[in-house]
């Protein structure tokens, strides 16, 4: 009987709602921090090149919103990480003359975006309560948080040695009152004042961008000393001396 009412009476479907609707865009990160305890060290020294070689005036809405290839605000965090996380006894952007210089570490790739969306267990609930759900500290929607980056290995001469990415997915939920919702300060400021007001901001602050680091790291604190022993196990080639 009651499997019979259900399909005599069916909820209507959520589209009707507004409960289908999927976000897409740029994922901004307020702060990066890698705590260097979680990467071991090498005692090589890295020149990083290339990052972040972009423009940093005010630009328009859908270029600060939307995801890019190269992504030149997360590679300056990158970069940084890259020059506090310990891996490396010295990682500069532009190296002394005079000074050793083992590799070199440019940026390849750098998008990361995010998708959002209402979480389908949830939809009946907002339904079923008149959407008082909604008024609710509880989880609402999801954001899938997607990072594609990768770095290429470059000796001192600019000769591709090897690259090393990750790309990897993470999901958290949001409530109505989650504080995510707000964008950061900074990206306000990126933004010209005639275009702050065109409508609120859906925003992304990437709560997981430090793992896909870390993982990143790794990679390449792994792929260096590799590199580094390959280079110090090549055999040492003695020119003869000339017979007279």
């Amino acid at each position: 009987m009651a499997v019979g009412a259900a399909a005599a009476f069916p909820l209507p479907a959520f589209s009707s709602f507004g409960l289908d609707y999927v976000v897409r865009g740029r994922i901004w990160v307020p702060r990066l921090t890698v705590e260097p305890d979680a990467l071991a060290s090498t005692a090589l020294e890295v020149s990083l090149s290339d990052f972040a070689d972009c423009p940093l005036q005010p630009a328009k809405r859908e270029q600060v919103l939307e995801p890019q290839d190269r992504d030149c605000r997360f590679e300056r965090q990158l970069r940084d990480a890259l020059s506090t996380s310990g891996i490396f006894r010295h990682a500069v952007s532009a190296p002394l003359q005079g000074q050793e210089i083992d590799f070199v570490l440019s940026p390849r790739r750098s998008r990361v975006q995010f998708r959002r969306q209402v979480i389908p267990a949830v939809k009946p609930l907002v339904v079923l309560t008149l959407f008082t759900y909604l008024w609710t500290p509880l989880p609402f929607e999801e954001d899938r948080e997607s990072y594609d980056l990768r770095l290429a290995i470059l000796d001192r001469a600019g000769r591709l040695l090897s690259e090393v990415g990750v790309a990897e997915e993470f999901s958290h939920y949001l409530s109505p009152y989650s504080a995510e919702r707000t964008a950061p300060d900074d990206l306000f400021a990126e933004l010209e004042p005639t275009e702050r007001a065109l409508g609120p901001i859906v925003v992304c602050r990437g709560p997981h961008a430090a793992r896909a680091v870390v993982d990143l790291l790794r990679q390449l604190g792994t792929a260096v000393s590799n590199l580094k022993k390959q280079e110090s196990s090549r055999p040492i080639l003695e020119i003869p001396s000339p017979a007279y």
